[in-house]
């Protein structure tokens, strides 16, 4: 058997696809732990966030969308943005996400919403819209997030070498 340096890219740990999945999953199940990410990269979903025209999200995707504007630097306009990322739940389970980033306030999370097939985003702070999709408080917190898309402030609350939340 070939050694694999990176589990990431050994075929046994790719997300389960939609075709490999069952009918009726739930997402509690440890079986499926991993399949909500796979199941859901490329899902579009349409958010309006007051500022500007509304931006369509893709699960995966790496945008960033800016919802207001507090002050501008020679690097861009710094705000509340919208992006891309992923998280990774209490129960283990990874998940697409759209997260709300302050970038002035050194990169305060202030919302996040995971992508899902029948629901699109889902509030993971929201009871009733947990609830919806068949996930609990203990099976989301505490999460760890990741964004993918660019962040402009100075403490992103990532670690740089893993890009992980602390």
């Amino acid at each position: 058997m070939a050694h694999i340096d990176n589990p990431k890219h050994d075929p046994r740990n790719a997300p389960m696809t939609a075709k490999d999945a069952p009918k009726f999953w739930n997402l509690r199940d440890p079986k499926v732990a991993n399949v909500m990410a796979g199941m859901t990269k490329g899902v579009r979903v349409k958010v309006d966030t007051g500022y500007g025209k509304p931006v369509t999200m893709i699960a995966g995707g790496r945008r960033r969308k800016l919802m207001s504007v507090d002050y501008k630097t020679i690097h861009g306009k710094i705000g509340m943005v919208l992006v891309n990322g992923m998280i990774k739940l209490a129960c283990g389970m990874d998940a697409y996400a759209a997260l709300v980033i302050s970038e002035a306030d050194a990169g305060e999370l202030c919302g996040a919403y995971v992508f899902t097939k029948r629901h699109g985003l889902v509030d993971v702070g929201n009871e009733e819209e947990r609830s919806q999709v068949g996930l609990t408080q203990e099976d989301i917190f505490p999460f760890k997030y990741r964004y993918d898309a660019q962040v402009l402030c100075h403490d992103h609350h990532v670690d740089e070498e893993t890009g992980w939340s602390f």
